[in-house]
């Protein structure tokens, strides 16, 4: 009996060792893990402050880009209310245009002065000079002129032109 119980004894103590020594490796394990986890912690808390950072930078971009639409929007208001007053001018300045170019046609006779002249009547020339018209022709080397008046009339000027051809004044 004694011998058995000297065996269970050597068994104790042989299972004890072996649980010291799993012991051991456990702790070594933990002891490893441990300083993974501390080195993961330290990253975790790299990568906590880097996102804090990168948030305080993303909250300053979107303010920016708030003022800078909010200040596009003012300018482009501005572009179109400017643009709304140049065409306004734009419009204003195409009638008084208008109003000169119909004051500068009012001395002609639209009707006849488009179909009779094209600057010419039975081969003289027509110009309007100093708010006058008259015929001009190159004759014999000279320039000939006959006076027409303020008024352009295509009659009187063909009537003027016989005038001077049957007086002799012109040949």
């Amino acid at each position: 009996m004694i011998d058995e119980l000297k065996d269970e004894n050597d068994k104790i103590r042989q299972e004890n060792e072996d649980l010291k020594i799993w012991l051991d490796k456990v702790r070594q394990d933990f002891e490893k893990n441990l300083d993974k986890l501390s080195m993961v912690n330290e990253k975790l808390d790299k990568v906590r402050s880097e996102k804090e950072s990168l948030n305080f930078e993303l909250d300053k971009v979107r303010q920016t880009m708030k003022e800078k639409k909010i200040k596009s929007e003012r300018v482009n208001a501005e572009f179109e209310e400017e643009l709304g007053k140049v065409r306004e001018e734009n419009k204003s300045i195409i009638i008084r245009l208008d109003k000169v170019r119909e004051e500068k046609n009012a001395n002609f006779d639209k009707k006849s002065d488009k179909i009779e002249s094209l600057n010419r009547i039975e081969g003289w020339g027509i110009q309007f000079k100093g708010n006058y018209y008259r015929l001009f022709k190159k004759l014999n080397g000279k320039v000939k002129w006959i006076h027409i008046g303020r008024k352009w009339d295509p009659k009187l000027a063909k009537n003027k032109n016989q005038k001077f051809y049957e007086l002799g004044i012109i040949k």
